[in-house]
């Protein structure tokens, strides 16, 4: 028996379920929604994850609760890491007037040239996942800003 023969009447044709097909294919569709910006759910999300444009995409969208969930942990992540480089940054300045100037260095130095840059790639990671329609919730920042994102009426 060669590939082309079937077993059965040779006038039988393969017959293939349309649900087997349609399964292999399946691609999951989301439904876009749009802002009160005019911009589409997922978009407004991503671009949320720009400091300054978060911002004021938490003053002016005031119906979509997923945007205005991003715009608030962006906002909260963008002050925690602008608290903390102030507050290493005077670490530093007071260990160098101490004349402890290499112990200053010692923290200053991983946290300008470590945790700097991760929270820059955890902007854009977390930028993509909105893009994709996807909630990364960070641990105590997410719980805030899920509580204090309800749009306004």
């Amino acid at each position: 028996m060669t590939n082309n023969e079937h077993v059965g009447s040779e006038n039988q044709t393969p017959v293939f379920k349309e649900e087997s097909v349609e399964t292999a294919a399946t691609v999951e569709t989301v439904e876009k929604k749009s802002t009160s910006v005019g911009l589409e759910e997922n978009i407004a999300a991503a671009l949320c994850h720009l400091p300054i444009i978060g911002l004021i995409f938490f003053f002016i969208e005031k119906e979509n609760k997923v945007v205005r969930f991003h715009a608030l942990q962006v906002i909260m992540l963008s002050i925690v890491v602008i608290v903390a480089s102030i507050a290493v940054g005077i670490l530093t300045g007071l260990l160098s007037f101490m004349k402890l100037g290499m112990l200053g260095l010692l923290i200053s130095g991983p946290f300008y040239f470590l945790i700097m840059p991760a929270s820059t790639v955890l902007l854009i990671f977390m930028a993509v996942w909105a893009y994709k329609g996807k909630v990364i919730n960070l641990p105590v920042i997410g719980k805030f800003a899920e509580e204090h994102s309800t749009p306004k009426q």
